[in-house]
């Protein structure tokens, strides 16, 4: 009986269908996309983490300016009330010097004659009040003497030095109540001081000493009946008899 022949060994091949490959490829794509989507959702969220960080931040600076803003009017309202104080302390000092001050006919101070038209006078124990309206003296939002608020005050330096020669003035400035948002002051409180430094510093030229004033903001703490009568530069005469 022959002797049976072995057949070689052939090496063996992997069949590779063309629908195995192309799940293969389809695998591969999705391991792509799936981590282009992973690195996106990556990104995205570190956005959102900055943009919340960057909105946390503006809030916190606003509520610093804030907190800064109401700490600056507290101080300046502070100082005009001690400057509030000291003209009603010299007011009734005046007062106790002068007991019949007040007490009848000629016992007050006696008001400035010849004020011009507009400006009025009052007393105050012995505190001469000349009021100047805003609006005879500057346009709206500003602290520049207007042209024929030059006039005005020509006329009231006048009667002051008639009737009260070297006496110390205070010249305090008032506003309405309208909050400052189209100029370039800070608030009410320093326009209504930049507008009183602006009448004492024009009288200056008319013969006052610098030392004869003080300078006074109220800013909109005190209004009158209307916004006009609101708007004011008051000339308070101390110790006026």
């Amino acid at each position: 009986m022959p002797t049976p022949q072995l057949l070689p060994m052939l090496p063996m091949h992997t069949i590779t269908s063309p629908s195995s490959r192309l799940r293969s490829s389809l695998r591969l794509a999705g391991l792509l996309v799936g981590a282009a989507v992973f690195l996106t959702g990556c990104n995205n969220k570190e956005k959102d983490e900055n943009a919340i960080l960057k909105d946390k931040n503006a809030q916190l600076q606003s509520e610093i300016d804030t907190t800064k803003g109401a700490l600056d009017g507290s101080e300046t309202s502070r100082r005009a009330l001690e400057e509030e104080n000291a003209r009603l302390r010299a007011a009734a000092d005046a007062a106790a010097a002068n007991p019949g001050a007040g007490s009848g006919a000629g016992g007050g101070p006696e008001l400035p004659k010849d004020l011009p038209a507009g400006v009025t006078a009052r007393a105050e124990g012995n505190t001469v009040i000349i009021d100047v309206p805003g609006d005879v003296l500057f346009d709206s939002g500003k602290a520049v003497l207007k042209t024929d608020a030059k006039k005005t005050l020509d006329a009231v330096a006048k009667s002051i030095k008639n009737s009260y020669p070297s006496k110390r003035i205070s010249v305090e400035g008032f506003t309405d109540v309208d909050p400052i948002k189209k100029s370039k002051w800070a608030d009410n409180w320093e326009l209504a001081y930049e507008r009183a430094r602006a009448v004492g510093k024009y009288l200056g030229t008319k013969g006052f000493s610098e030392s004869q004033f003080r300078y006074v903001s109220y800013g909109a703490t005190d209004p009158k009946n209307s916004k006009k009568e609101s708007r004011r530069v008051e000339l308070a005469i101390v110790d006026a008899q």
